[in-house]
């Protein structure tokens, strides 16, 4: 965090100090700029140091806009190789205190603090902030780069929100703006990626698949592996809903090939979970089991990081050790995830999971307990029902609430 006393070193720093401080901050923007968005290790050597220049020009009014300027060039990085938690102080402290007023930097500014409410799934936190963004901007044209950067973020807050129809408006206006005003192919690619995944929430798998094809193709000249790596398993995730699971494992093969040019793990292992649903899917669960049980080595460790991930092998875990009939044992993989998908405000996966734990009380006999726990998954999806997923879980777990006993009376 820059210190309250940063303010007033402006006041009485040399001329030569601010001449090192803004060589710094050129010499490690033209750092950023050849690593093109890609973190390797070089990039995670060396980010300590480009922290410390960063806070040391934000410090300096003469050097301010520089540091601000880096801050933003290194996002792409930062974000991807997971040490954004070690920023959102910094962006927090520059957004009340520091941020340059011209619209353009200052909306852009705001958009990535917002992205990073959302990492940090502070989703209200996040829409508010992008709606601020939206209102500083709004007298710039409306295709430029700004404009583009918080129509997509705007779109990813509202798809996180389940408001899919917003999303969509949001994300289509992105990828106009980008497209009108021949925005770089990295916003296109973004946006494309973010329009397959609303179309994905709502089980339009062509059309996901069509848009993750043309985000594939964008990306692919810029040679971004992190991104075509997280673009490759989105693929795979519709090629299997699709049924296509040779496909799909060439989908996440090639994610994995993508990945392996980073540093970067977590990504990685997002991708292993997933091949580990499709031994799931085609009853394999010996081998799913243990490409879960790997993963969730490495995330119970530090599940801060990717609370999603970390809930999503919970909950799989207990779904692959119940087809094992191994009933008991499975309890306490559902009941870890339920609470983290709560604080994430994630009802769909809450009430799944809270519908795994469910079965594995049925299955033990305790009807009773399995009653009330199907009843919270129900209350979770009664409001949810017009998103297909939900929908259809709401139907597996009437269905299996009446065959409970003492359910006929449930509506349908």
């Amino acid at each position: 965090m820059i210190d309250d006393g940063a303010a007033d070193s402006a006041a009485i720093a040399s001329p030569e100090s601010v001449r090192i401080v803004g060589y710094a901050l050129d010499y490690w923007e033209g750092v950023v700029t050849e690593l093109n968005g890609s973190p390797n290790q070089a990039f995670m050597v060396e980010h300590n140091n480009i922290l410390r220049a960063v806070k040391l020009g934000l410090a300096l009014e003469e050097t301010r806009r520089q540091a601000v300027r880096l801050t933003l060039a290194t996002f792409h990085l930062v974000e991807s190789s997971s040490l954004w938690p070690m920023w959102l102080p910094l962006f927090e402290a520059v957004s009340q205190r520091f941020c340059d007023r011209e619209r353009e930097v200052h909306g852009r500014f705001l958009g990535r603090l917002g992205q990073l409410y959302r990492l940090r799934n502070r989703l209200d936190e996040a829409l508010a902030i992008h709606q601020e963004a939206a209102a500083i901007i709004a007298p710039l044209p409306p295709h430029s780069l700004a404009a583009c950067e918080i129509a997509f973020q705007l779109a990813e807050d509202y798809r996180r929100k389940f408001r899919y129809e917003q999303a969509r408006q949001y994300a289509l206006t992105a990828w106009e703006a980008a497209a009108t005003a021949r925005q770089s192919d990295a916003w296109r690619a973004a946006t494309a990626n973010s329009i397959g995944l609303i179309y994905e929430a709502l089980g339009q798998l062509d059309e996901a698949a069509d848009w993750y094809t043309v985000a594939l193709d964008l990306w692919r000249p810029l040679q971004r592996p992190v991104e075509s790596g997280r673009v490759y398993n989105n693929l795979g995730n519709v090629l299997r809903g699709q049924s296509k699971i040779d496909e799909a494992l060439l989908a996440y093969h090639q994610a994995l090939n993508h990945l392996a040019r980073t540093s970067i793990w977590l990504e990685k292992l997002v991708v292993q979970y997933n091949i580990a649903v499709i031994y799931f899917d085609q009853a394999q669960y010996e081998q799913a089991e243990a490409h879960l049980r790997e993963t969730y080595s490495a995330m119970s460790r530090q599940p801060e990081l990717h609370f999603v991930l970390y809930a999503s092998i919970c909950y799989s875990l207990g779904a692959v050790i119940v087809k094992q009939a191994r009933f008991a044992e499975a309890e306490p993989f559902f009941a870890t995830s339920i609470p983290v998908w709560r604080e994430l405000g994630d009802e769909v996966n809450q009430a799944n999971s809270l519908g795994g734990l469910a079965e594995a009380l049925a299955s033990q006999g305790k009807a009773d307990k399995a009653r009330q726990v199907y009843d919270q998954a129900l209350a979770l999806l009664a409001n949810l029902r017009g998103i297909p997923s939900s929908e259809k879980l709401y139907q597996e777990f009437s269905a299996a609430y009446v065959a409970l006993g003492d359910g006929a009376d449930l509506a349908l």
